[in-house]
C-alpha cells in the first residue's frame, strides 16, 4: 500500500497529460470453486465450496513514447457452507513506458493485491484445554505490494545495458504472522556476439527484513555476480540463461533481545506438551513465569491464538529456571542464484521450461530462505476458439543457515511416562531427540534446525473464447507441500527428524467477460 500510494497516482498524473488514443475496458469475472483443504490443514482438511465475482477495469494507452496501463479487479468470494470467512480481494497492477530516444526506455511497473489468508483455531467449549474443542475459523487480511524501476540503454545496436531497483513488502494485518520487506537492485550489460548469441553479465544486491508479530527483526543481505547468455537455436527454439556465485550476509543471531530466552514447551496433561512463545515470557531472577507466557494452542502450520497459560487454566505448573542461551547462528556463506529457461513454439502448441534459484522471504521460520523452482508451462490452441494450459511447478525451500533452537520440555514429574513435543502437528517422543537430558522437572534439547518445504503443485486448464478477450473456463488444481525440519545436537552432532504435509484438490469453473473498449478523448 505504501509503494501504491505513490507509484499510481503518478501513472494517473502522466497518462492522461500524454495521452492521444487512451482506451477504457469495463469487464467482469466470476468464477465457483470447490476446495478440499480451504485451511492448508495437515489432517482432517476443511471441504467448501464458494463463489467468487466482481467487475474490472482496464485504462490503457500504447501509442506514441508514453505507453502505459492499468487494471484494477476488486471481488468478493461468499462461501456455501462455512461462515465467518466471506472476504473481498482487490488486484491491482500498472504500468509505464518512456521512450525520450530510440535507444533508451524509462519502465515502471506496480502489482498491488489485498487478499484474506484463511486460518482455523481450535476453541475449548469449557474454557480448560484438555476439554472438548471446536474449530473457530477466521479471516486475516495480507497486503503485498511491488515496485519495479529501471532504464534500458543500446549504447550500439550490439551493447546493450539495463539497471533496475525494485521493493516489495508482505504485510499482515494482524499480530500473528511474519511480515517482511525486501529492496533489491541489479545492473548488466549485454552484447549481441552473433545474430542467434548474446552474452554479458552483471551485479545484484537484496536485502531482506524479516519482521516477527513478537521479537526483534532480521535482515540478510545477498551479493550476486552472474553472466548471462542467450541463444537462440532457430526462430522457435530459444534458451536463456543467467547465473553466477552468491554471498549471503546472514544476522548473527535471529533474535538478538532475546538470547538469552530458551524456546520451551508446556506439560498439560500425561506430557503432552504446548508449543510456548518465549519472547513472551516474563523473567524474574533468572527464572521464567510460565504463567505470562503465550501459548499456540494449535500446532505449527496453524494460526493459533496467542493464549496466555494462565487464561488456559495452566498456571499452577512449576516454573522453569534457564539454563543457558540460544547457540549463535549466522555470518557469511556462499551459495549461487541462477535463472534459465527454454521456450520452443510450433505451430498450435508452445512449450516453456525453467529453473530459478533466488531469495524468498515467504519461509514460515521467521528467516529468509533460498527458492529453487522448477517450472513447465505448456499451451495448445487447436482453434481460435480453444485452448488447453498445464503448468507443473516444483518448489524447494531451504532455510540459508541454521535456525537456532532452545527447547526445554517439562515433563509432569520426575519417572512419570516420557515427555512428548508438539512439532509440526506430531507428536515426538522426548526420548528419541538428541540432546534431551533430565534436569528434574525439565530436560533440556540444544541445538539447530535446518528446515525444508517442498511444493508440488499441477494446474490443468481449459478457456473456450467467445471472442478475443471473452472466454470461460474450467481449472484443476493439486497441491500437496511437505514440510521436513532436521534438528542437529551442538554437542553429540546426532539429528533427529519431524516432519508434515497438507493436500488440496480446487476444481473451478469461471468466465472472463470484457465490454468493447471505449475511447476517451484528453486533450
Amino acid at each position: 500500500m505504501r509503494a501504491l500510494r505513490f507509484v499510481l497516482p503518478i501513472l494517473l498524473v502522466l497518462a492522461p497529460s500524454s495521452a492521444r488514443a487512451a482506451e477504457a475496458v469495463f469487464g467482469v469475472e466470476g468464477l465457483t470453486q470447490f476446495n478440499t483443504n480451504v485451511f492448508y490443514q495437515t489432517e482432517d482438511g476443511q471441504k467448501a465450496g464458494s463463489f467468487r465475482g466482481g467487475p474490472s477495469l482496464i485504462l490503457r494507452d500504447r501509442t506514441g513514447q508514453l505507453g502505459w496501463k492499468m487494471r484494477y479487479r476488486p471481488s468478493y468470494e461468499a462461501f456455501y457452507n462455512v461462515s465467518g470467512i466471506d472476504s473481498f480481494y482487490h488486484l491491482a497492477d500498472g504500468e509505464i513506458s518512456w521512450r525520450p530516444s530510440a535507444a533508451t526506455e524509462l519502465y515502471a511497473n506496480d502489482i498491488f493485491s489485498f487478499t484474506p489468508t484463511r486460518s482455523v483455531s481450535f476453541e475449548s467449549e469449557t474454557g480448560t484445554v484438555l476439554a472438548q474443542t471446536v474449530p473457530d475459523f477466521a479471516n486475516d487480511q495480507v497486503l503485498q505490494n511491488t515496485l519495479n524501476l529501471g532504464i534500458r540503454h543500446a549504447f550500439t545496436p550490439r551493447w546493450l545495458a539495463d539497471v533496475s531497483v525494485s521493493s516489495s513488502i508482505l504485510d499482515y494485518q494482524g499480530d500473528i504472522y511474519t511480515d517482511s520487506s525486501s529492496l533489491n537492485g541489479q545492473a548488466f550489460a549485454t552484447y549481441g556476439l552473433t545474430a542467434a548469441d548474446r552474452i554479458g553479465g552483471g551485479f545484484g544486491y537484496s536485502r531482506q527484513t524479516i519482521e516477527p508479530p513478537i521479537a526483534d527483526s532480521s535482515t540478510t543481505s545477498y551479493y550476486q555476480l552472474y553472466t548471462i547468455w542467450n541463444h537462440d537455436f532457430s526462430p522457435t527454439f530459444r534458451f536463456q540463461a543467467n547465473a553466477g556465485p552468491t554471498l549471503v550476509d546472514s544476522p548473527s543471531n535471529l533474535q538478538e533481545s532475546f538470547s538469552d530466552i530458551p524456546e520451551f514447551s508446556l506439560p498439560v496433561g500425561n506430557g503432552t506438551l504446548l508449543p510456548i512463545n518465549p519472547a513472551s515470557c516474563e523473567i524474574q531472577s533468572g527464572v521464567v513465569n510460565i504463567g505470562t507466557c503465550n501459548v499456540y494452542t494449535l500446532p505449527i502450520g496453524g494460526s493459533p491464538p496467542f493464549l496466555t497459560a494462565n487464561q488456559l487454566g495452566l498456571d499452577s505448573l512449576v516454573t522453569l529456571p534457564l539454563s543457558g542461551s540460544r547457540p549463535d547462528s549466522g555470518g557469511t556463506s556462499l551459495t549461487y542464484f541462477a535463472n534459465l529457461s527454454v521456450t520452443k513454439q510450433w505451430r498450435n502448441f508452445s512449450l516453456t521450461a525453467s529453473y530459478v534459484r533466488n531469495a524468498s522471504t515467504t519461509s514460515g521460520i521467521n528467516q529468509s530462505v533460498i527458492t529453487d523452482t522448477y517450472r513447465l508451462f505448456g499451451a495448445w490452441r487447436p482453434s481460435p476458439l480453444w485452448e488447453f494450459l498445464l503448468t507443473g511447478l516444483f518448489i524447494q525451500r531451504t532455510s540459508d543457515a541454521d535456525q537456532p533452537q532452545y527447547f526445554v520440555v517439562g515433563q509432569v514429574a520426575p519417572g512419570a511416562v516420557p515427555c512428548s513435543l508438539v512439532v509440526f502437528g506430531s507428536v515426538v517422543d522426548c526420548g528419541t531427540l538428541p540432546g534431551v537430558r533430565a534436569t528434574g522437572v525439565a530436560a533440556t534439547l540444544r541445538g539447530s534446525a535446518e528446515t525444508r518445504y517442498s511444493t508440488y503443485l499441477i494446474t490443468t486448464q481449459i478457456n473456450r473464447y467467445l471472442s478475443r478477450s471473452t472466454y470461460v473456463y474450467a481449472r484443476f488444481t493439486w497441491d500437496r507441500q511437505n514440510t521436513r525440519q532436521e534438528f542437529e545436537d551442538l554437542f553429540t552432532e546426532s539429528t533427529s527428524l519431524a516432519t508434515s504435509s497438507y493436500l488440496r484438490y480446487v476444481v473451478a469453473i469461471g468466465f472472463v467477460y470484457e465490454f468493447d473498449p471505449i475511447h476517451l478523448a484528453w486533450d
